[in-house]
């Protein structure tokens, strides 16, 4: 059988790809990743505090985030969350 590190290659689209280059990758992920970007969470009724990094666009760094609990999108402003829910 495969080892792992042939199987995750294959699957992640890294096969072939340099091993130096995947490190230099990996590092900048890590580097990016240290700092939490979002500092809290308003997901219906509760507030969640945020502890690690999340992938969402840069717009919404630093700032809290307002998920509606129904359909999971994500707004900058508690506004326009209200406005969202009131035609979901």
């Amino acid at each position: 059988g495969a080892d792992v590190s042939t199987v995750v290659s294959t699957m992640t689209g890294t096969a072939g790809m340099d091993p130096t280059l995947m490190e230099r990758l990996e590092a900048e992920r890590e580097e990016i990743t240290k700092v939490k970007n979002i500092p809290s969470i308003q997901f219906g009724r509760w507030d969640i505090e945020a502890w690690y990094y999340s992938p969402f666009p840069d717009m919404f760094s630093g700032h809290r985030l307002y998920i509606c609990e129904y359909t999971l999108k994500y707004f900058l402003r508690a506004s326009t969350l209200l406005k969202h829910k009131q035609e979901c």
